[in-house]
């Protein structure tokens, strides 16, 4: 368990996160964008102790066909030359970040205490 949210929500850690935040860290800037609500965000990146040089969260979103979708702002487009994003749903992001930068598809976490997804991320 990483952390509960409310008495409702309880928050499990994927296995090797924190040693897949830290490559991350190392290798660039990191970026979280989640639909998620920002209050939520932050409490999982603070117990993950990820500190993104930016966090978008559901308020950033844009609203298509009545779902929420992900769009990398064009400063970051115009400020990085490689983007990569890591998303368990790679859908949700429009045509021109999915054209201006590299998706990882990572699978969805269900839970499985044997799941080793993040160690087959090249970053």
């Amino acid at each position: 368990m990483l952390f509960q949210y409310s008495k409702h929500l309880i928050i499990y850690e994927r296995p090797f996160a924190r040693e897949f935040i830290q490559k991350c860290q190392k290798t660039g800037d990191v970026v979280v964008y989640t639909t998620a609500i920002r209050d939520y965000a932050e409490k999982i990146c603070q117990h993950l102790n990820l500190k993104p040089i930016e966090l978008f969260s559901r308020e950033d979103c844009l609203i298509k066909d009545g779902m929420y979708s992900k769009s990398v702002p064009n400063y970051l487009l115009d400020t990085y030359n490689d983007i990569t994003i890591i998303d368990d749903w790679p859908e949700i992001w429009d045509d021109k970040s999915k054209n201006k930068c590299r998706i990882i598809v990572v699978p969805e976490y269900g839970g499985n205490a044997a799941d080793d997804e993040l160690l087959k991320i090249e970053v």
